[in-house]
């Protein structure tokens, strides 16, 4: 799979506990530093980065393997309780992109498109989504740079996002 995975918590959390809640890894699994790093639109297998960005903390990396399951939705449902959380990836091979936003424990918007054609839509739109939001856009236009104008509209400029210091790790499944 190529491409990124991404997690925006509002407030400041422990970058190791995150990472271990997103892609479900229990404490026999060790992460190791493997120093820091910028935001890229590409992650290497295995491997996750986390930093704080404006009163939020970002984990980007690759895909966890409970990617798309009603697990993973629910876990990002509890792990929004008491505060926002915004999940965004593309996976450049199937030119897949999407959007989940979550507040307080609540799965208020998501929109998935692969190949340009709309495969999820539920909620209202987003501040920064084209009027009618994603799914009545033309799809040739939506990708992930559509979804950074959403981001940036909750947690500030890109350039603050992208360009912050993420300590980065790698794992075993």
């Amino acid at each position: 799979m190529g491409g990124f995975h991404a997690l925006a918590v509002e407030g400041d959390l422990a970058p190791d506990a995150l990472i271990r809640s997103v892609y479900g890894l229990g404490a026999e699994v060790a992460l190791k530093p493997r120093g820091t790093g910028e935001f890229e639109h590409r992650a290497d297998d295995r491997t996750a980065g986390a930093g704080h960005v404006a009163g939020w903390t970002v984990v980007w990396g690759c895909f966890p393997g409970s990617f798309g399951s009603v697990d993973e939705l629910a876990g990002f449902a509890q792990l929004s309780r008491g505060r926002r959380l915004f999940r965004w990836a593309e996976e450049s091979v199937s030119g897949s992109v999407g959007l989940d936003y979550f507040v307080d424990g609540e799965h208020l918007r998501n929109f998935w498109s692969i190949e340009g054609e709309v495969t999820e839509a539920q909620g209202s739109p987003l501040e920064g989504e084209p009027e009618g939001g994603f799914e009545e856009a033309d799809q040739s236009e939506v990708d992930v740079w559509s979804v950074v104008e959403v981001l940036e509209r909750y947690i500030g400029p890109w350039d603050t996002i992208g360009a912050a210091e993420y300590q980065m790790f790698s794992f075993g499944r």
